[in-house]
């Protein structure tokens, strides 16, 4: 496995930022007891959970400059729970050589919508040409275009060679 993300710290997302959510803090105001909830996006108990609300561009994106030599490096593998709407969602990356998103370094994969179990999801990114040198950083788009609304509880994110994959 060429690098893991595996959300076993609470409170630590291994450089991983979340965008374009959707959510907002909710209030509801009472003379006596007024109360705020702030957006679910956060680790613990093993997961990585996320809210998205009515958003059409919610996605993860890893750290900058991950430096990881993609040589026999064949597939991302995504462990997570899609309580989305969602049917279809993106990997993208960057490379060292090649730091623009674009959809020449992306792929789309298939996932169960509204679903209640995790699932393992592996993308096999070997024929696409850019996959090769130095990865600079990887996205995964949760929605592609349509605005989704729901959650997703990500397990883990692996990068492995053909000979680790399920």
């Amino acid at each position: 496995m060429a690098a893991a993300w595996e959300f076993n710290k609470n409170l630590d997302k291994q450089g991983w930022t979340d965008v374009n959510l959707g959510t907002r803090p909710q209030t509801w105001p009472d003379p006596v007891w007024s109360a705020t909830a702030d957006p679910v996006k956060l680790v613990g108990g093993g997961f990585f959970i996320l809210a998205i609300e009515e958003s059409s561009d919610s996605h993860l994106l890893s750290a900058d400059h991950l430096g990881i030599d993609l040589t026999g490096k064949q597939s991302i593998t995504l462990r997570f729970q899609n309580r989305t709407p969602a049917t279809e969602m993106r990997v993208r990356f960057t490379t060292e050589a090649d730091g623009d998103w674009d959809d020449a370094k992306s792929r789309s994969f298939a996932v169960v919508a509204n679903d209640n179990d995790p699932r393992t999801y592996t993308i096999d990114l070997s024929s696409i040409p850019a996959w090769q040198g130095r990865l600079r950083q990887l996205r995964l788009d949760l929605a592609t275009g349509k605005p989704l609304t729901g959650t997703c509880r990500f397990d883990y994110i692996w990068i492995t060679s053909d000979t680790m994959r399920k």
